[in-house]
């Protein structure tokens, strides 16, 4: 038998080996890809080392690529700044963990000194590494040094793209010693076709292939920017290790993070390549439609990698002879796959390496598997032979992969139309017939690339050519003072002043004027604070949020605006506890969406709180409340939501049927808010909510159990019932899976002109609108019959005809979830004048007051003038196959039960918009408009019984009306929060306002 030390030291080596193989054998194979696993492993023993030997620190050098300065971002916060740079990964260990100090300072000489967080995106063991640093700093910037003890150093830094020349932007590796100029025709033709934009890097290019690119830059194809070689002027670290050939393939890695930095908040995707790797969509019709559709259908993750197939390429001699159904029409491929590249939201990245974000995890990263990037590493030459003699690539024919001739067709076109240009035949006769430098480059790369533990080519030998000048990118180059442990260098580059926009509508001014009025009324007489109530309509709790933020909050409020002079300025303590026991107290941002001069106004409150949050208080010194949130929702039913304002009293059914059809049939998802319903409607409305046609949410009143004394009734006291509440509740709910929302009435249906979906319509205006947030559609009253029966509904009847109001009315708005915080009824005053935009090729078609089921007009007053715009009738065969729908779901057994038992006249309807009408359109002292009042006996039953109306009640048409448990917090001061809790649909009320 073995010995007791023996046994031991077995039992030592076995498990050492056990743990040896499974770390480096049996893990990584699991795992979906070896990367992260072995980011986490050098982690490891990162922390293992730092625990028994510490982390000894080396001088070196760094260079900052770009410092970019976001005054607010929807990634990364407000006042926040993002700078590239090539850092040593000797000056420690772990390079993520140096502690770099910044002092930022801004316009008023206010100054904070910050440590931004540092992220790396590097692979190989080059010594230096793309870096990424992050932090928030100060309003209104204007001045940024890094500092180490007494020393400091100025660095430039400039604004970020605050629009992009397309939704898509395709960003391209630097091209150095470039000369093929084929291939960038070829990729700036097809993808200004799909609807993508070139952000294109250079080091250094022929000057007749120069001047090319810069007449498709004139003509919006390509966006040209600057790529340098990086040097240290002077005070560099004794012995410091040379930039350029120390750094992986020329820090692609940076070039790709730069410009996503800088497109980050103004394009919807972006994308990753070299310039020989191109795009051509399958099924779709552009790059966003494809890139939307893979984000919709894959809502976790956050970049998608296409692959690589290298395709048969024939260099022409000549720009005039190019032709794109001869060079893209055949079906010669390399029948495998390389690696591939990147497509983003660049709101959901900070940083980027060559073939990936290493930052990303596994599970958020998808491999496209029914489309790949056409590589056209290696043309055949003009001369007809391979450029390229060794590391051939085998070509089979591979007959399924080829393009369609059509798609070619209109890129040609638009090819022939740019040589039609009298300067562009000027320059392409200069450019160059023969390939020259790229076997030279080729080869080398292939050597000192492929086969280097740093990849790089800094050390091939070119060859210069006096009948072959190139452009090259310089600057002024800059070293900072000696530091310990790092010395930094730049270079200068141009900045942008950024002049204020004239005012184009009044309602921005107005905004401004009131706040100019409250502060210099502040500055005199101090902002005295009010003792009063507020109601907590929703709180929602971002884990992840693509435009708040990480584990942001955010809170929908009825909030007493006399609480003092600018209720944008009251601090709200929140106190966020989470699962660990770690609490952390934050004073969120509040925004208003108000325009009447109501006592209680919409407010909107963001904040940022911890990790795992599990429970959230308002403080007020010692006195606390706990009040309940809920996470948003994790899918949406329809790439677009529509928003319909809260029903009340409801018993148009007819409308709501028409909607729900019309909607669903054009790619749409009715939410619908509801206070108060007649019974046989609602049950309605729930089998259609089964069918996934409607999502049926609760609205409720306000309830104050423990009010402040003597303040005014939230219900009656709030502009048009709190729409604006419901609206933004909305957007919270929907933020972060939609593509777009929009804000309507029930009685508001769009019908899409000339698209055959509501996401392509508003995917067509965002794309030729880059600047703009919301769109507004106007509103087109059109004359409308009821049906007694659901049977006799005949929507091409119905709609199909040419009698409209000859006037329009204000409109509804369209977003994008992801670009609003807050919303208003009919825009979101947070949303400068230019970016809001008014359509003018399509109207929402308003059903406000349909003629009765008997043929009686049932609003015999304030009558509409209808006329026939014979452009304005809607085409048969658009509505055909909405009313094949309905007819089909009529066969329905369970509908046939329901729709039996809804009222055939409207009742209810009449005497709503006569209370409407009476009560605010032609009340010239209703600051306030509400129909809350509709009918109400007397002030005093109002007060003390809010649902003693004299509405008459029927006991033949039963309601079903929001309900829950009303919870009042303790006093405080200045505000008294109250808030419900388990909401349900109860019938014991009757029918309410």
């Amino acid at each position: 038998m073995l010995d007791l030390k023996k046994m031991v030291k077995w039992v030592f080596v076995i498990t050492v080996s056990t743990i040896y193989f499974l770390t480096f054998f049996i893990v990584p194979t699991i795992l979906e890809d070896g990367d992260q696993y072995l980011i986490m492993y050098d982690s490891f023993k990162n922390d293992l080392a730092d625990t028994f030997f510490g982390d000894p620190v080396t001088n070196t050098d760094a260079y900052i690529v770009n410092t970019y300065y976001y005054p607010k971002s929807k990634s990364l916060g407000e006042n926040a700044l993002a700078m590239v740079l090539l850092m040593n990964r000797n000056t420690m260990r772990d390079i993520t963990k140096y502690k770099m100090h910044l002092m930022a300072t801004n316009g008023s000489g206010h100054s904070v000194e910050i440590a931004p967080k540092i992220v790396v995106e590097s692979y190989s063991s080059c010594a230096y590494v793309n870096v990424v640093a992050t932090t928030n700093s100060l309003p209104n910037l204007s001045k940024l040094e890094i500092t180490t003890g007494e020393t400091r150093m100025q660095i430039p830094f400039r604004h970020a793209r605050k629009t992009a020349p397309a939704p898509v932007v395709i960003c391209l590796s630097p091209q150095f010693i470039s000369e093929q100029w084929q291939i960038f025709v070829a990729h700036a033709h097809i993808s200004r076709h799909f609807g993508g934009h070139l952000h294109l890097y250079i080091t250094s290019i022929l000057d007749q292939y120069f001047d090319l690119i810069k007449e498709y830059e004139k003509q919006g194809y390509v966006t040209i920017d600057y790529w340098m070689r990086m040097k240290f002027e002077r005070n560099s670290t004794l012995n410091s290790t040379e930039p350029n050939s120390n750094v992986e393939w020329r820090n692609q890695a940076g070039a790709h993070t730069d410009c996503l930095l800088q497109y980050k908040e103004a394009a919807s995707f972006v994308t990753f390549f070299d310039l020989d790797d191109i795009l051509i969509p399958r099924g779709f019709n552009t790059y966003f439609d494809e890139f939307s559709s893979f984000f919709f259908l894959n809502p976790e993750i956050i970049t998608l990698q296409y692959p690589k197939r290298e395709m048969m390429l024939y260099n022409k001699p000549n720009m005039s002879d190019m032709n794109f159904q001869e060079i893209f029409g055949h079906s010669w491929f390399v029948n495998r796959e390389d690696a591939g590249k990147i497509v983003a939201r660049p709101s959901s990245l900070n940083s980027m390496w060559i073939h990936r974000s290493f930052n990303v995890p596994d599970k958020k990263l998808h491999l496209v598997k029914n489309n790949f990037l056409l590589h056209m590493q290696k043309p055949f030459d003009t001369d007809g032979q391979d450029s390229v003699p060794f590391g051939m690539s085998n070509y089979e024919l591979v007959d399924n992969l080829k393009l369609n001739i059509s798609i070619l067709e209109p890129i040609q076109k638009d090819f022939e139309k740019f040589m039609n240009s009298t300067v562009v035949q000027r320059i392409s006769k200069r450019l160059p017939t023969h390939s020259y430098y790229f076997v030279i480059l080729f080869r080398c790369y292939y050597r000192k690339g492929y086969m280097a533990t740093c990849p790089n080519s800094e050390g091939c030998l070119i060859p210069q050519r006096s009948d072959m000048k190139c452009v090259h990118s310089d600057a002024n180059y800059k070293s900072g003072p000696q530091m310990e442990p790092i010395t930094y260098h730049y270079h200068e580059n141009p900045s942008f002043f950024i002049v204020p926009p004239v005012i184009e509508n009044g309602d921005q001014y107005l905004i401004m004027y009131t706040s100019f009025k409250k502060k210099l009324a502040e500055t005199f007489f101090g902002d005295p604070i009010s003792n009063t109530d507020a109601y907590i309509v929703s709180t929602y709790y971002y884990p992840k949020s693509k435009s708040l933020g990480e584990n942001a909050l955010a809170m929908v409020l009825l909030m007493n605006r006399n609480t003092m002079r600018d209720i944008t300025k009251y601090k709200m303590h929140l106190v966020a506890t989470n699962g660990s026991g770690n609490s952390v107290e934050v004073v969120p941002k509040i925004l208003k969406e108000a325009y009447a001069n109501c006592a209680y106004i919409n407010v909107i409150a963001h904040s940022t709180v911890l990790h795992n949050m599990n429970k959230l208080e308002i403080v007020d010194g010692d006195t606390r409340m706990e009040i309940p949130f809920r996470p948003p929702r994790a899918a949406a039913p329809a790439p677009v939501i529509i928003c319909i304002s809260p029903q009340f009293v409801a018993e148009q059914w007819q409308i709501f049927v028409t909607h729900a059809h019309i909607a669903h049939y054009f790619g749409g998802h009715l939410h619908l808010y509801v206070t108060s319903m007649l019974e046989s409607y609602f049950n309605l409305v729930k089998e259609y909510e089964k069918l996934g046609y409607v999502t049926v949410d609760y609205w409720m009143r306000y309830k104050f159990k423990n009010n402040t004394f003597d303040l005014p009734e939230p219900n009656s006291n709030v502009e048009w019932r709190n729409q604006a509440g419901a609206h933004t509740d909305c957007l919270l709910q929907y933020k972060e899976v939609a593509s777009f929302i929009t804000f309507v009435d029930l009685d508001d249906v769009l019908v899409p002109r000339g698209f055959d979906s509501y996401y392509e319509e508003f995917s067509s205006l965002f794309y030729f609108h880059p600047n703009i947030l919301t769109f507004q559609y106007p509103k087109r009253e059109i004359m409308l019959h009821n049906k007694p029966k659901i049977d006799d509904i005949n929507l091409v009847e119905q709609f199909c005809h040419p009698w409209f109001a000859t006037t329009t009315d204000t409109g509804k708005i369209v977003a994008r979830p992801v670009d609003l915080d807050s919303m208003w009824i009919h825009r979101s005053f947070y949303v400068p004048e230019k970016k809001f935009h008014v359509v003018n090729h399509n109207f929402l078609i308003h059903m406000q007051r349909p003629v009765d089921t008997n043929g009686q007009d049932p609003i015999t007053y304030e009558m509409k003038a209808f006329s026939i715009f014979k452009n304005l009738k809607l085409n048969e065969s658009v509505l055909e196959p909405v009313q094949n729908e309905l007819e089909k779901l009529l066969n329905s057994s369970s509908f046939q039960t329901v729709t039996s038992k809804l009222p055939t006249h409207a009742y209810y309807f009449p005497i709503m918009f006569r209370c409407y009408y009476e009560k605010y359109y032609r009340s010239l002292d209703n600051t306030c408009p509400n129909g809350e009042g509709c009918l109400v006996s007397s002030y005093f039953s109002f007060r003390f019984n809010p649902f003693c109306f004299s509405i008459p009640q029927r006991t033949d048409l039963p309601c079903v009306h929001s309900d829950a448990d009303y919870k009042s917090g303790p006093q405080m001061t200045p505000i008294t929060f109250h808030y419900h809790t388990n909401s349900r649909w109860s019938s014991d009320i009757g029918c309410y306002t």
